[in-house]
């Protein structure tokens, strides 16, 4: 079992961790990576998934292309330059299957995971990566299973490193390991480049919230971000238990309204009844 594992020596629940002990629990990091076509700023719905690739801390490693388009024949180029540019030619001799043939393998391999509780992580979860594949999942009409949490390493990583400056994954392995990122935009090397910068942030756990895929993350809100999250989930806060809404008397009153208008509007609700979960130390 790796550093970035809740039971592991520095995980909160190790020995060196604030629990001071181990549970029974298990658990498994899967480190993921999609590459999509279409642009993000214009909606989930002008994107499409055309790599999927995970790596776990115990080893696992999960990889498929996507026909991101079946109906048709040319496909749009990738959005990053570098990138694999998928071709009908290449799909069709190596038997590519659409998104709700890869999502289903990509779900049961999470599935045949043993481990209670699994947290997904990927970079700029929030902002693309969890949002993409909360849609695919929508449109298959898979279901997603609810002991695998999301969250986001862009948040991990500029909590951990506040003054590197350029927070893209490349960007962060070439200052952590002082080298290029192998074949980055690659879907499995993504993943296994996340796995290291993990790896190498041993207190990571610290600046850990998880949500359900369907749940909105506070970071997301406006005038709220990463460090403040982290302060609602250390304080127990849950957008969903108002008795815990104490925890935001302390913040300026724009954030409080930007909160209170979120619960109001129920985007925090999610199919599973769940909460964020915070793994930092309180």
């Amino acid at each position: 079992m790796s550093s970035h594992s809740p039971n592991g020596p520095n995980g909160p629940n190790g020995p060196n961790g604030p629990n001071g002990r181990y549970e029974l629990d298990t658990h498994v990091s899967i480190m993921i990576d999609l590459e999509f076509v279409g642009d993000i700023q214009r909606g989930v719905n002008h994107c499409r998934i055309y790599e999927i690739a995970g790596v776990t801390n115990t080893g696992d490693t999960f990889q498929t292309y996507v026909d991101p388009y079946p109906e048709t024949h040319i496909l749009p180029k990738p959005v990053h330059p570098g990138c694999f540019h998928l071709t009908r030619d290449f799909i069709q001799s190596n038997n590519i299957q659409p998104i709700s043939h890869a999502l289903a393998r990509f779900i049961r391999f999470i599935n045949n995971i043993a481990a209670d509780n699994i947290t997904i992580f990927a970079h700029a979860a929030f902002r693309s990566d969890k949002p993409i594949l909360m849609n695919a999942i929508r449109r298959t009409g898979l279901v997603w299973p609810t002991h695998a949490r999301f969250a986001d390493t862009l948040n991990i990583v500029r909590a951990a490193y506040p003054n590197i400056g350029k927070y893209d994954l490349a960007s962060v392995y070439c200052y952590i390991f002082g080298s290029t990122m192998p074949r980055p935009h690659s879907a499995l090397h993504d993943a296994k480049a996340l796995d290291d910068i993990l790896t190498a942030i041993p207190n990571h756990w610290e600046f850990t919230v998880t949500y359900a895929i369907d749940q909105y993350p506070l970071s997301r809100l406006k005038y709220i971000g990463a460090k403040t999250e982290l302060y609602l989930m250390r304080c127990g806060f849950h957008p969903d238990m108002p008795h815990t809404y104490r925890a935001m008397s302390t913040l300026p009153q724009r954030q409080q309204t930007s909160i209170h208008a979120a619960i109001n509007h129920g985007i925090f609700k999610t199919n599973t009844n769940e909460t964020p979960h915070c793994t930092a130390a309180k």
